[in-house]
């Protein structure tokens, strides 16, 4: 008897299916106004992973100011690295805080120059805590 397997919409099912099992949590935009930031999210996570790996693997090995680590669970191919987001920015053009420079980086490039006003570091860093809070929330913690 031929087994049956439940269909999955598109590909993206896939990688949810198995970030589910491993216990990673997904965030998808839940409102309509936020659907910019989440695109320029993911325009920049592809300029990082995709487009400009070695430019973007340079910056984060040449951080001095402490704000990028790596985590265990990497391989001799890839890294993976925590990078932390500056608390208050004076001058964004001449810091050097890894967060920065990679999204000074991006904002440079063809497709970045696009969302150049949608992903800031205030943006992101309110998305971040929004994502946070949500997942307490789901899970009972206290924020």
């Amino acid at each position: 008897m031929k087994r049956q397997y439940p269909k999955l919409e598109s590909e993206n099912d896939i990688y949810k299916q198995v970030l589910y099992k491993t216990k990673i949590d997904i965030y998808e935009t839940e409102i309509k106004k936020k659907e910019p930031l989440a695109e320029a999210m993911g325009a920049f996570s592809s300029f990082v992973l995709r487009e400009e790996p070695s430019k973007c693997q340079t910056i984060l090995d040449n951080d001095t100011g402490g704000t990028v680590g790596e985590l265990q669970g990497g391989n001799i191919h890839y890294r993976i690295y925590r990078v932390s987001i500056p608390e208050d920015v004076v001058d964004k053009i001449v810091c050097s805080d890894a967060a920065l420079v990679l999204l000074r980086e991006f904002h440079s490039s063809r497709q970045g120059k696009r969302y150049g006003n949608v992903l800031t570091i205030k943006k992101l860093k309110q998305r971040m805590l929004g994502m946070f809070a949500r997942r307490a929330n789901e899970r009972g913690y206290r924020t």
